[in-house]
């Protein structure tokens, strides 16, 4: 609820996760990030601020590389997924699906 992202790491066979340090570094404005896309094989962590309207690309060391807006017309997002192969980012609007092109 704070927007805070956290990072932790598992050491080997060890059940429990170590918190490693993490900090966000943004381009602009500080964002507060809703929700969060961290999947193994992608190269970027994305970043959901639903108040704002913005999906957030950053590095796996936290540092921003690019914003987007997701449509404004909609009601604020629920939730999104953000494809790197297709370079679109899906959200949720209440039942709606909108497909915001993630290009550079």
């Amino acid at each position: 609820t704070g927007g805070e992202v956290q990072r932790y790491r598992r050491q080997g066979v060890e059940r429990t996760l170590t918190r490693l340090p993490f900090t966000l570094v943004w381009l602009g404005t500080p964002l507060k990030p809703t929700h969060l896309q961290a999947i193994e094989t992608q190269r970027s962590i994305w970043l959901l601020d639903a108040p704002a309207r913005t999906v957030v690309q950053v590095t796996r060391e936290g540092r921003e590389l690019a914003r987007f807006t997701v449509p404004s017309r909609l009601p604020e997002a629920t939730a999104f997924f953000v494809s790197e192969g297709q370079r679109v980012a899906y959200t949720i609007h209440r039942g709606k699906i909108a497909a915001t092109d993630v290009s550079r």
